[in-house]
């Protein structure tokens, strides 16, 4: 059948896609397509209202563009000011409501991001370093199993 009629999901993945090539060009994001964005996740927040009628695959799907889509947009915010900040705003709280209904609140990420450097730099455990002898490694016995 003809997939004239999309989703709410479908029309968020779909403008969630566009939203992350602009940010990857590092194009301006329209006003007018926040709108849209905005009204998609609106739609996607009242569709998820009754859990009986969304299919687990469909929720875990909602979850991950809802959540792309608010860090898209967080993006695209820190780069914008007046207007289009404002209706960055809008559009985050309707991205945010659709990960409230599927009870995955995003985290409010602060400003300063913290510095990831604390443990990857730490010296890697010795577990990790098979360098004790043949025994990290068990051979397998040289019988074969007898065939029945």
């Amino acid at each position: 059948p003809p997939a004239s009629v999309q989703s709410p999901l479908e029309r968020v993945q779909e403008q969630v896609a566009v939203l992350e090539e602009a940010v990857r060009q590092g194009e301006m994001v329209e006003v007018g397509f926040l709108g849209e964005l905005e009204e998609a996740s609106g739609e996607l927040a009242e569709s998820l209202e009754d859990p009986g009628e969304v299919e687990l695959v469909d929720r875990m799907a909602a979850v991950s563009a809802a959540s792309k889509e608010y860090e898209l947009l967080q993006t695209v915010e820190e780069q914008s000011s007046g207007f289009e900040a404002r209706v960055l705003e809008v559009s985050l709280a309707a991205a945010e409501n659709v990960l409230e209904k599927l009870g995955a609140t995003p985290e409010p990420e602060p400003t300063a991001s913290p510095e990831p450097t604390a443990s990857p730099t730490a010296t890697p455990s010795p577990s990790l370093t098979p360098t004790a002898g043949g025994e990290a490694t068990p051979t397998p016995s040289p019988t074969p199993a007898p065939t029945e």
